[in-house]
């Protein structure tokens, strides 16, 4: 397979990048800014496929039926980020390439990662984010890895982060429901943009999950999780939230 090899430096990138939010170039300058950053996005396939590797060989230690997916991130999601975080240059976005795991539970989750920190690999690990002790305040409750592709090789590559996501398969449900459900009421909830209500619904329901994969936060006593049950089932009625899922899988 041929590989998609980065030609435009990071300062052009980032600034194609930053031309194609602004909405302050002509036409032909944006069209020019697009070609960059696709394929400045095209160029992490080669990282991605290596990272991906290393996931497959740890996975299937720990469970040989999880789901495994790689992708690269859709340039209008690129877009929309550079958006949401003004500071942000694209040359510095990590989660450009990404792969995700998604595992039966917790203990298999904290299984995987512990073989991935002890993994043998010349691939620097520069970041990590445990989202399942410390959820998101949107409820989003994962583990994230970020890796930094080192190649003797392939070093036109080196310094390309890719981020891995590890989740339980209630994990991902939930993240899965938050997705369509924003895409069906256009509304951006898996940013944390729209309905509050609907935003609210979904932290709580993430609680309640997490009581059932026994890692709710110990400041919810029973009594608090009585009120959340509570007030989750008012908001379902209110926002019909049964009737609308069933039509957005339809």
């Amino acid at each position: 397979m041929t590989w998609v090899e980065p030609k435009s430096s990071k300062k052009a990138v980032s600034r194609a990048g930053d031309n194609l939010i602004n909405f302050e170039s002509s036409e032909k300058e944006n069209l020019e800014a697009l070609d960059i950053v696709s394929k400045w996005r095209s160029s992490y396939a080669f990282p991605l496929h290596i990272i991906a590797g290393l996931l497959r060989s740890k996975v299937k230690t720990v469970e040989k039926n999880a789901i495994i997916t790689q992708r690269l991130k859709r340039i209008p999601s690129i877009l929309g980020k550079l958006k949401r975080f003004p500071s942000m240059r694209l040359h510095t976005m990590q989660d450009i390439g990404g792969c995700r795991v998604v595992l039966s539970d917790v203990k298999k989750v904290n299984a995987l990662i512990k073989l991935l920190l002890n993994s043998k690999t010349k691939n620097e690990l520069v970041k990590e984010t445990d989202y399942i002790k410390n959820p998101k305040t949107s409820g989003y409750r994962g583990i994230h890895l970020i890796y930094k592709y080192k190649g003797k090789k392939d070093e036109i590559y080196n310094g390309y982060t890719i981020e891995i996501q590890v989740r339980t398969k209630i994990q991902h449900s939930w993240a899965t429901a938050v997705e369509v459900a924003g895409t069906f009421l256009k509304q951006s909830l898996k940013s944390g943009e729209g309905s509050e209500k609907w935003l609210h619904f979904f932290e709580l329901v993430s609680l309640l999950l997490a009581f059932l994969e026994n890692c709710l936060p110990e400041n919810i006593n029973n009594e608090r999780l009585r009120e959340i049950k509570n007030e989750v089932n008012m908001l379902a009625v209110e926002l019909e939230v049964f009737k609308k899922l069933q039509a957005f899988s339809v």
